[in-house]
């Protein structure tokens, strides 16, 4: 028998079929290989991603950027997604009606939201701007506990004065006074609106009102405070130049999100408001992108 074994390896015609079967093979090990490779690379990225968020929301202003985020690109998808869904049920309409005048005169023609097919676009823009409202809760609910946090920046502001420059630091006692304000109005209005606390709607809705204009209040004063802070700086001119730059990059981006926040709380700030969901959406989702990179800048 083993001699029949080694005839057929000295056969030529068996060592042709020995070389057909390697080469059928040899080209799956590159690609095992390469499978391998991508699937350990996509688990690597996808650790050091989740690793990178649990870092992020291991603190306060970390969670809050991320619920920013998604609340106001939440809305905003919503948003989008509604105006495409009803421009599209529009034409379905349009068409059904264009088909009924064509029919004769004595036809019988009965259009119900059966005939109207449903929308999967509207179906998740509804689920989306759920999503938003409940993430907004949750980040006021979040809030509750800021004027304990609010009470420490006070002591700070009206006794240590904190800032040399004297108008700095009358702008800063100015922000507390207001932040106050915001934040009392808010967790009243808030919690009476859960059945904890008892103030009526209408004393609910001047109390959000309020509280909002309490809130462009502080981004009014934080304009003022960013140019006088600048300012000052300038007239010191003792820093170096990579201090200055990273100064400057930081300050620019202070001023960049309180811009977006202005038409925010003047929106807010008026009984009828002043913008549609979508540039609420929009305005919201420009802060939380700015926040979350920075968040993700230093949480590396």
């Amino acid at each position: 028998m083993a001699r029949l074994d080694e005839e057929k390896l000295k056969d030529p015609e068996n060592k042709d079929e020995a070389t057909i079967s390697a080469a059928a093979l040899s080209p799956k090990l590159p690609l095992v290989a390469e499978l391998s490779n991508n699937t350990s690379c996509f688990l690597n990225k996808t650790d050091q991603t989740i690793s990178h968020l649990s870092r992020i929301l291991s603190t306060p202003s970390g969670t809050d950027s991320l619920l920013l985020t998604i609340c106001y690109t939440s809305l905003l998808t919503s948003t989008i997604l509604t105006s495409i869904s009803l421009a599209r049920l529009r034409n379905t309409v349009r068409i059904l009606i264009n088909k009924a005048l064509t029919l004769p005169p004595e036809t019988t023609f009965v259009l119900t939201m059966k005939t109207i097919p449903s929308s999967r676009l509207l179906n998740l823009s509804m689920r989306l701007k759920a999503l938003s409202s409940l993430v907004s809760d949750v980040r006021i609910f979040s809030r509750l506990w800021g004027l304990i946090t609010i009470w420490t920046w006070a002591k700070s502001a009206f006794k240590e004065n904190p800032n040399e420059d004297w108008a700095l630091n009358q702008l800063e006692k100015s922000q507390v006074i207001a932040s106050i304000g915001y934040q009392f109005l808010e967790n009243h209005a808030y919690l009476s609106s859960k059945g904890i606390l008892g103030w009526s709607k209408k004393k609910q809705e001047k109390a959000w009102v309020w509280s909002s204009r309490f809130w462009a209040l502080y981004v009014m004063l934080e304009f003022i405070r960013l140019w006088r802070e600048k300012r000052v700086r300038e007239e010191k001119g003792k820093y170096k130049i990579n201090e200055k730059s990273q100064w400057i990059s930081d300050w620019e981006k202070r001023v960049l999100i309180n811009t977006v926040y202005a038409p925010l709380t003047v929106h807010w700030s008026l009984e009828k408001g002043l913008i549609s969901d979508f540039f609420v959406g929009l305005l919201g989702s420009t802060v939380g992108m700015i926040k979350m990179r920075q968040v993700w800048n230093k949480t590396e």
